[in-house]
């Protein structure tokens, strides 16, 4: 599990490079998107790949809409996939439109569970 920290292709890469040399499967990586005031993860990978998984995307489109690019040198960077919402989860941008994953936007999320922390104390 990957998350509550940004999630970048080299951490991954040289984690996943090193720890492979020990018997690490590929796929043993599961990139999440949380944080602890949002109830903690609420998207995940399964099954990671680094072929379908990581975007590179043309730093000359940084400021704009995201431009996907084949490309893997000093004109792009890697955004990682942190999967789709888990059930019960929803996450909108402020204008309650379908976000584009490419797109800058910022995010309103709201989950429908909850902990009730109050039967911890008894």
């Amino acid at each position: 599990m990957n998350a509550g920290e940004q999630v970048t292709y080299s951490v991954i890469h040289d984690f996943m490079e090193l720890l492979g040399e020990h018997g690490l499967a590929p796929y043993a990586m599961q990139p999440a998107f949380g944080m602890a005031e949002a109830c903690t993860c609420m998207t995940y990978v399964n099954d990671f790949d680094f072929n379908k998984n990581i975007h590179w995307i043309l730093k000359s489109s940084l400021a704009g809409k995201l431009i996907k690019s084949d490309r893997r040198d000093n004109s792009t960077t890697a955004f990682v996939d942190l999967g789709k919402p888990v059930p019960g989860v929803k996450i909108r941008n402020y204008r309650s439109k379908i976000i584009n994953w490419f797109k800058k936007v910022s995010l309103f999320i709201s989950n429908k569970s909850r902990c009730d922390y109050t039967r911890l104390l008894a």
